[in-house]
């Protein structure tokens, strides 16, 4: 794989950069992992500091263009990154998310449905149907 940086820019109120990658002689859709791996030994980056944001493909075209965040830290990844791109980035990089319970299967576990009481409701009235006639004018006849 052929790697170009299309796009970068510096965002530094959330501390990052932002790369447009494409990457060329792809076969199949590669995966986030080969991905972050392939790019961080590449650029020169931590591979726990990059996360591979979106991939975009082409029908019928080998190449995938690839948006890349490069945090500054650790501390600012974990903040501004949603906590499902957190876990999964954490099992691509086999790496323990905080908050994240030792033999937790990632589910919360099931309660108890609480127990209704049946309301009982006073029998309703059947509602009246009012029926509405047009009204029927008589035709005029033509001499």
């Amino acid at each position: 794989m052929k790697f170009k940086t299309v796009k970068e820019s510096d965002n530094r109120l959330l501390n990052r950069r932002e790369f447009m990658i494409l990457v060329e002689d792809t076969d199949k859709t590669p995966k986030r992992e080969d991905l972050v791996k392939q790019i961080s030994a590449k650029m020169g980056f931590d591979d726990k500091k990059v996360v591979v944001d979106k991939i975009y493909t082409t029908y019928g075209i080998p190449e995938v263009r690839v948006y890349v965040k490069v945090y500054d830290n650790i501390k600012d990844l974990e903040e501004i990154e949603s906590k499902k791109n957190n876990k999964v980035r954490a099992k691509l990089l086999g790496i323990e998310v905080k908050g994240d319970k030792k033999g937790a299967k990632g589910k919360a576990p099931a309660k108890a449905p609480a127990k209704e009481e049946p309301k009982v409701d006073a029998p309703k009235a059947p509602k009246e149907e009012k029926k509405v006639e047009a009204k029927v004018e008589p035709k005029a006849e033509k001499k």
